[in-house]
């Protein structure tokens, strides 16, 4: 199952208002949410999109398993791009090479490559690519019940 599958299957139980709230939560547009909980048609949501859907609803993005509500936070994706160009670098390869190995187009390795990642599946076959664990690139703070209520009720006050 694709992380976008997961996410959409973990999302199904909340309703339309929800998926707005958890929106907000994970600051992210209501419409990317709605996508991302219908499955978007096949299309995956944005990197950043699923990471802090993934964070507000308590689930590993990684594996796919309940976890503790996080802080949302971003893809480090200039620290991926890094990783990526230093790997290709190690073993030789150039970005037509490397972006077969990956069974990404070239374009899409290109994009990596200059830190603007479309979706999470994507990063995941950068980081096998790179033999780094993808959690590397991502920075998880977990939060209590009440910090998610505070949270909250900060960003309906503004």
């Amino acid at each position: 199952m694709t992380p976008a599958a997961i996410l959409a299957k973990a999302l199904e139980s909340f309703d339309d208002l929800a998926i707005c709230r958890l929106a907000r939560l994970a600051g992210v547009t209501p419409d990317n949410a709605q996508r991302a909980a219908h499955g978007s048609k096949g299309r995956p949501a944005h990197v950043n999109d699923y990471l802090r859907l993934c964070a507000v609803i308590g689930l590993d993005p990684f594996t796919g398993q309940r976890s503790a509500p996080w802080q949302p936070a971003d893809l480090q994706a200039t620290m991926l791009a890094i990783a990526l160009r230093m790997k290709r670098g190690a073993r030789g390869h150039n970005i037509r090479v490397a972006a077969k190995q990956m069974g990404i187009s070239f374009a899409t390795l290109s994009r990596l490559e200059n830190s603007n990642p479309r979706s999470f599946e994507i990063v995941l076959a950068a980081c096998k690519y790179t033999q780094v664990d993808p959690s590397h690139y991502v920075k998880r703070e977990t939060l209590t019940g009440n910090q998610l209520i505070a949270r909250a009720d900060r960003r309906s006050a503004a």
